[in-house]
């Protein structure tokens, strides 16, 4: 009975440690299985960062044409006020100071080439010179 006894204990450490070898095995296998899927999470989040990049690039380019439009657009209405307001002056003058067109004409360019003088502007401005 002692040897049947022995035997019945070794069959089952053989099987306890059957048993364990199956454990280590089905860890090893899902220890690969996280490990594989941890190469696709890094691989997925380096693709992200890619497309990160791309799409603040793109925000950053529209919010720049739209900052343009409305540069543009400021721009415009404040060299139209400008025009406007030279205008104006040039008319006031004219209105204050009849005889001197030719300033009235060339004060307020705002940096455009001054008009020629002509004879009759000339002979206006010497005649009232004396």
């Amino acid at each position: 009975m002692l040897s049947r006894e022995k035997m019945a204990k070794a069959a089952t450490e053989v099987a306890e440690h059957l048993q364990i070898i199956e454990n280590i095995r089905a860890l090893q296998t899902a220890q690969k299985e996280i490990s594989n899927e941890i190469k696709a999470i890094n691989q997925r989040h380096a693709e992200l960062q890619v497309e990160l990049r791309a799409f603040k690039a793109e925000v950053k380019f529209e919010a720049l044409k739209e900052t343009q439009i409305i540069v543009n657009a400021v721009q415009g209405s404040l060299n139209q006020r400008l025009e406007t307001l030279s205008n104006k002056v040039a008319v006031m003058e004219a209105t204050f100071f009849p005889g001197d067109r030719y300033r009235a004409q060339t004060s307020f360019g705002l940096g455009q080439e001054p008009l020629e003088r002509t004879p009759q502007l000339e002979s206006s401005k010497t005649a009232q010179d004396s």
